[in-house]
């Protein structure tokens, strides 16, 4: 038995978690299966096979005049007739498919665990919504935002698979691994991680995914959000700020501008910010705001600075952090427990 998860495009709907029998293996697999029937359902190719079925002939002569104008072009319909038509359309909405994104590739760096993510086909062409919470853990995978992000509810589910031995079997993804912050993450985003920054080794581990004859959508890893419709998500490309409990924040491919609110008259003597590769701490007139915190992606400490600026009733700190990779951060800084 294996676990895995759905998260729902709908924000405030919880992640759930499902468990499934592992024993069809890559040839058979329950998740893959689960997937399918589940969005076969959601984008409405079970009722149209419905209509299809019980039309009468007058109706079924009205859905292939209604399948034309919506095909105007695509095809040559003098010389297809209605029932060739229609049952072309059965038998294509009679399989079930969804798009599998690789999220991690299985390599050494990763103990060769393949985590995946299952999404509807033409998601954001159907009209499904944009799913945040998806695309953050995409993002801090270490890939971009492209088309916008990630649309409608998907499943994320993970394996062992290592090819040198012979082996593929599912692994548990719970609820709790579905979080942009989670260790995974930042193991994928790094350089052996084989997720974002995977590079050529990474990408050419996919091969047992393509051996199940499942279509697989591979992200374009060479791509950085800051060219992504979805990276406006994150406070970046003039979006607004990110707004948190400590202040908000922004970001360009480059940097990222963190901004506290402090007290008028407030000097660059009375705060103190220090900087190291993956955390930092600030703290204004002895006052500890952020105390060695951890931050998404490792920083340059000596390219980071902090200035103070005047705002309409109160002063602002201003933390500017320079990345040591040009991408697209999922959050800023993550609050010690």
């Amino acid at each position: 038995m294996f676990k895995f998860v759905l998260i729902p495009a709908k924000e405030d709907a919880p992640i759930q978690e499902f468990t499934a029998d592992s024993s069809g293996g890559l040839s058979d697999d329950a998740l893959v299966k689960h997937a399918k029937k589940y969005f076969h359902e959601l984008t409405g190719a079970k009722s149209r096979l419905e209509t299809i079925a019980k039309a009468s002939p007058e109706e079924r002569k009205m859905l292939a005049q209604q399948v034309r104008n919506q095909m105007k072009g695509a095809l040559d319909s003098q010389n297809i007739d209605d029932d060739t038509l229609l049952d072309t359309i059965y038998r294509n909405q009679s399989i079930g498919s969804c798009d599998i994104t690789a999220l991690t590739v299985p390599v050494p760096g990763n103990s060769y665990q393949a985590v995946s993510m299952y999404a509807a086909d033409q998601a954001k062409e159907s009209g499904l919504s944009l799913n945040k919470r998806a695309t953050s853990v995409l993002t801090a995978c270490g890939h971009a935002a492209n088309n916008g992000g990630v649309y409608g509810d998907v499943f994320l589910g993970r394996a062992h698979d290592n090819e040198a031995s012979d082996v593929w079997k599912r692994m548990d993804f719970t609820v709790k691994d579905a979080d942009s912050g989670a260790d995974w993450c930042r193991i994928a985003r790094s350089r052996t991680g084989g997720g974002g920054s995977g590079g050529k080794a990474a990408a050419a581990s996919l091969s047992g995914l393509l051996q199940s004859g499942n279509a697989v959508q591979t992200i374009d890893t060479s791509a950085t959000a800051a060219s992504g419709g979805g990276a406006a998500m994150f406070g970046q490309n003039g979006a607004p700020p990110v707004q948190e409990s400590w202040g908000s924040w922004t970001q360009t491919n480059d940097e990222i501008e963190l901004v506290f609110q402090v007290e008028a008259g407030t000097k660059a003597k009375d705060c103190k910010v220090k900087f190291r590769p993956r955390h930092v701490s600030v703290s204004v007139k002895g006052s500890t705001v952020l105390d060695d915190v951890s931050l998404f992606d490792p920083i340059v400490p000596d390219e980071c600075t902090f200035t103070l600026q005047d705002a309409k009733d109160h002063r602002e700190l201003i933390v500017t952090l320079t990345k040591s990779e040009p991408r697209t951060w999922s959050w800023a800084i993550q609050m010690n427990k």
